[in-house]
């Protein structure tokens, strides 16, 4: 019955999956978008997609992810504050 109390934020659990499926998703577009530019004779534009969507991207997800959370870890502190 923890779920209806709202005791514990399930957010974060979610964010943090969210990110995972993101991460993957990046990285089958940035293995797809090589493929298609080595099929096209486009290596240059290959290895851009490679590297923005390979490392960029989820670099770009895990600055804003960790943001978000830490948001949670501030609400986190101040309860913690104001029980005291």
């Amino acid at each position: 019955m923890n779920f209806f109390s709202f005791e514990k934020m399930i957010a974060p659990s979610i964010i943090k999956a969210i990110f995972g499926v993101l991460v993957v998703l990046c990285l089958l577009a940035a293995l797809i978008g090589f493929i298609a530019g080595l099929v096209n004779d486009q290596a240059g534009l290959a290895l851009l997609l490679l590297v923005a969507y390979g490392a960029v991207a989820p670099l770009l997800l895990r600055i804003y992810f960790e943001f978000v959370l830490v948001l949670f870890c501030i609400n986190d502190k101040l309860d913690r504050l104001l029980q005291k």
